[in-house]
């Protein structure tokens, strides 16, 4: 099984393709058949519901709501000390939610994953 914020990642990934696949500019340079945008959206409403399974609907719902917010970047990179989308300070003892053990900004609330090091 994927990490959470792996599949948070590639819902992320699928949600930036489907806004961009609908957009006029982008159908005009390269048009996407209904049936691959369905392709799409098929794949992002089973990730979903396999993410309600392992992080809850909760999450799920926060990612939707903060998606909406923002439209990007919304799950990223903790960018050491600092938050890369809010460029806020993070704490230094920053702890991941007891419930899905995902890490968030405490002051914009985007996901946050950790960078292995050397990766």
């Amino acid at each position: 099984m994927k990490k959470p914020e792996v599949m948070l990642l590639e819902l992320q990934e699928l949600e930036v393709i489907i806004r961009d696949a609908r957009s006029q500019d982008y159908q005009k340079i390269f048009p996407l058949p209904d049936s691959a945008l369905k392709q799409l959206q098929e794949r992002r409403d089973a990730l979903c519901k396999e993410l309600e399974r392992v992080l809850g609907v909760d999450t799920v719902d926060e990612f939707r709501r903060l998606w909406k917010r923002y439209g990007k970047g919304i799950v990223i990179p903790a960018g050491g000390e600092i938050c890369t989308n809010c460029f806020n300070v993070l704490p230094t003892a920053l702890e991941p939610d007891p419930r899905t053990g995902l890490y968030r900004c405490p002051s914009c609330s985007v996901f946050l994953y950790m960078a292995e090091e050397g990766a």
